[in-house]
């Protein structure tokens, strides 16, 4: 997801820094953009060092289960709005930063 963009970025900084990226990443320019672009996990032929493909199944599977989450949160949101997101009674100032 978007929001583990950041820590995905660090790591592979942290890799490239030290050394240790898979090696196939480092095969090709193009194996490199690839890995350090993306935040799936790529994995690598061991022989050909070219990224594996995937399934169309299991594409579809991620895709869908992407979907659920979407309408899920959707209507959690939804839900939630007439109550100011604060389903339930805090004790504490929750716009406030002290």
């Amino acid at each position: 997801s978007l929001n583990n963009l950041p820590t995905f970025e660090i790591f592979r900084c942290l890799e490239a820094m030290y050394g240790t990226s898979p090696p196939a990443s480092e095969e090709s320019l193009s194996n490199y953009c690839l890995y350090n672009s993306c935040t799936a996990e790529f994995l690598f032929d061991s022989k050909t060092r070219q990224p594996l493909k995937i399934k169309t199944s299991d594409s579809l599977l991620r895709m869908k289960r992407s979907l659920y989450q979407i309408l899920l949160f959707g209507v959690l949101i939804s839900l939630t709005k007439p109550y100011g997101y604060e389903p339930f009674p805090s004790p504490y100032n929750l716009t406030s930063i002290d």
